[in-house]
């Protein structure tokens, strides 16, 4: 029985570091609906699932990773989601960074 939970602990730790960043991804789309602009968190949702799509058959078909891999493809998508996000108000010229 323990030899199955050893198993399966590279696993839990790809998805657990995927859920860092989807809690990051829901208070900046909670952030743009609160201020009305639900249009920019509706694009990086899409940006961030067409990500996704790509990064899963990379890593499960390409690399022959499974469920790790779409464990990882799904973290990077978000992650890459959350840096558009966090860049956002400063291509807008909302935040000035300098």
């Amino acid at each position: 029985m323990i030899r199955y939970i050893f198993r399966f602990i590279p696993l839990l730790i790809s998805i657990l570091s995927g859920l860092f960043f989807l809690f990051l991804y829901n208070i900046a789309n909670s952030i743009f609906n609160g201020l009305g602009d639900s249009k920019t968190s509706l694009y990086f949702l899409i940006f961030s699932a067409v990500v996704n799509t790509v990064l899963d058959l990379v890593f499960v078909i390409q690399f022959d990773m499974g469920v790790r891999g779409a464990a990882i493809a799904m973290g990077m998508a978000i992650a890459k989601s959350v840096e558009g996000i966090a860049r956002q108000p400063e291509a807008e010229g909302k935040i000035r960074t300098s």
